[in-house]
């Protein structure tokens, strides 16, 4: 069993880890604040070990200084949380992550359910599902809908807001697409091979797409934009169909942008802005599509 000696000024910023034994020379005349830093190293308190007198009174904050910053802080914090939250309130926000599996055995149903970023979402879509032909992964207060196409591939649209139509779905070896339709605005959720059938593909998009209707597709394209600026779909969708492609940086952990937002007129006009957030079960970014209530 290993064991650590400390007084109190060669402890700061130091972890004891678990199944150490951490002894603290406990003394008279402790500073402000120094309690803390002694007895917060250890990660398991069995491991903590007291010599001398111990005295609980002296643990004690700086309330010159310490308690009024520490208040100051979480003001600071309470507010920012209050203006997100408002801000939040005036938008609907369609969210889209390439989940890298959601198969029961090895999917990540938990950590989607568990991810604020995209329970907070009005809409969602996963993209590189891996499910089979009937298999559904459902979560709580969300409708789902599925173009399911093996280990690999797929693409799951899930949405709070009430559909004005049914949703059409269509699933090949190359690409999936989901198209949901609110009264407010279209949205089509993609996931697409690097070997996608580029015109099936367009076939169905120029049915879906009315120029008038604000429409946003969301997915994982699979060609890197940071890397091609005419990437063959983001040409098609801007060049040929008059598409804002929002996202700016890099989506993936290989630094490549694949994770495209294109809006058309219509929408970009009902105002949107973007966010990009972090998902530790993936190696892509949570990409976000915040669209002005009017």
């Amino acid at each position: 069993m290993n064991s650590i000696n400390v007084q109190k000024y060669i402890s700061q910023g130091t972890t004891v880890k678990a199944g150490c034994n951490y002894k603290i020379h406990w003394c008279e005349n402790m500073q402000d604040g120094m309690a803390y830093v002694m007895l917060g190293r250890p990660e398991r308190l069995e491991d903590l070990f007291i010599s001398e007198n111990y005295d609980p009174s002296q643990i004690k904050c700086d309330v010159t200084y310490s308690l009024p910053e520490s208040k100051r802080l979480d003001k600071v914090y309470d507010d920012a949380i209050q203006l997100k939250k408002e801000e939040r309130d005036k938008c609907w926000k369609i969210s889209y992550l390439n989940v890298r599996s959601m198969k029961s055995a090895d999917g990540h149903r938990e950590d989607v359910a568990m991810d604020d970023v995209i329970m907070d979402a009005d809409m969602f879509g996963l993209g590189e599902t891996w499910l089979g032909e009937d298999n559904e992964v459902n979560f709580e207060g969300f409708d789902g809908y599925f173009a399911n196409f093996g280990t690999g591939k797929g693409v799951a649209g899930y949405s709070k807001l009430k559909l004005i139509a049914q949703p059409e779905i269509v699933s090949t070896e190359t690409y999936s697409a989901i198209f949901l339709k609110t009264g407010e605005f279209h949205i089509i959720f993609l996931y697409l091979s690097s070997n996608f059938k580029a015109d099936e593909l367009f076939n169905h998009l120029d049915v879906w797409i009315e120029k008038d209707v604000p429409t946003a597709v969301i997915g994982d394209i699979n060609q890197n934009i940071t890397k091609y600026k005419q990437a063959s779909f983001a040409r098609k969708m801007i060049t040929s169909r008059g598409f804002h492609q929002m996202i700016d940086k890099p989506t993936c952990d290989t630094g490549s942008l694949i994770d495209h937002i294109y809006v058309n007129d219509a929408m970009k006009d009902q105002g949107v802005s973007t966010e990009i957030d972090t998902a530790y079960y993936s190696d892509h970014d949570i990409i976000s599509l915040n669209i002005l209530k009017q």
